[in-house]
């Protein structure tokens, strides 16, 4: 936006610092966002990695004899999540 000189006043002055305060808030929750989206992505990849884990434990101790409640309960939860981890080897 071009502005000659005599048309400054105190209102264009306050729109102007309005004007930039909001895009300054935008860029800064558009950052704060970007990060945020980084991080859960790393932690989903993160929770997939343990659930690879967990499904091999869980298989292994299938195979040893413990029953999925066991297993349910060692690994705090639900024995249908087990039944997923260990389906095909009982």
């Amino acid at each position: 936006m071009k502005v000659q000189v005599e048309d400054i006043s105190r209102e264009l002055l306050d729109d102007l610092e309005e004007q930039w305060e909001q895009t300054r808030l935008k860029n800064l929750v558009r950052d704060e966002v970007t990060k945020l989206a980084g991080r859960y992505h790393a932690a989903l990849e993160q929770a997939d990695r343990l659930e690879g884990h967990c499904w091999i434990r869980a298989r292994k101790l299938a195979m040893l004899g413990f029953s999925n409640k066991e297993i349910a309960e060692l690994f705090g939860v639900q024995v249908r999540q087990v039944n997923q981890w260990t389906k095909g080897i009982q």
